[in-house]
């Protein structure tokens, strides 16, 4: 697989990689060059090697991937805007932290709600008794929340030359706002989305 950018290179792990990735720095260590190993238990095997000229995909499964890139090399990223964009990114994990957390909450809800329905029709035989129960249909706006917070935080990652000032500036500012009004931030992973995005549909 051949790729002009970095960017689009890694954009192109995420395509292929199960997961979400950190870096070993260990096997970084031992190898001399950055590897990026996947986060999930079960997957010790899948990793990234940024070999400096491609990405090299490895599977778990056996398959590997190597990913070219033969364009310009990107621009030089100053260290305030690297400071930025860390900063940033680590707004969006805790906010898919949070949906995370509110979706395992919601299970556990959910849960509880059938078995103290099953216990009241159990010792209420013939009697008819009415179950509402949203708690499934709250996990899946939390999952979906996090699933966007995490597309937006792998975009962040992979695109940072490709990422404005105002574009930071206008996350941040809605991640101030939601703080300071104290709301539940369920539209803001979509809003993140939309503006990290913006790149991506052709500067629409």
């Amino acid at each position: 697989m051949k790729v002009k950018t970095v960017s689009e290179a890694w954009t192109e792990a995420a395509r292929i990689f199960p997961t979400d990735w950190q870096k070993d720095e260990e096997s970084s260590a031992r190898a001399g060059y950055p590897i990026y190993r996947s986060t999930a238990e079960g997957h010790y095997y899948d990793y990234i090697c940024d070999l400096n000229d491609r990405l090299e995909v490895n599977l778990s499964t056996g398959k590997t991937v190597n990913i070219w890139i033969e364009g310009e090399p990107e621009q030089e990223i100053s260290p305030e805007k690297m400071e930025k964009l860390k900063s940033t990114a680590i707004r969006i994990q805790r906010l898919g932290f949070f949906f995370a957390g509110e979706m395992l909450d919601e299970e556990e809800k959910g849960e509880k709600n059938k078995l103290a329905f099953e216990k009241e029709v159990a010792e209420n035989p013939g009697k008819k008794i009415a179950f509402i129960d949203v708690s499934a249909n709250n996990v899946s706006c939390m999952k979906e929340c996090f699933k966007s917070c995490r597309k937006s935080y792998r975009y962040l990652g992979t695109h940072k030359a490709d990422i404005e000032d105002w574009q930071l500036a206008g996350i941040n500012a809605m991640f101030d706002q939601v703080n300071e009004s104290k709301a539940v931030p369920y539209d803001l992973p979509y809003a993140i989305e939309g503006i990290l995005l913006i790149l991506e549909d052709g500067n629409k």
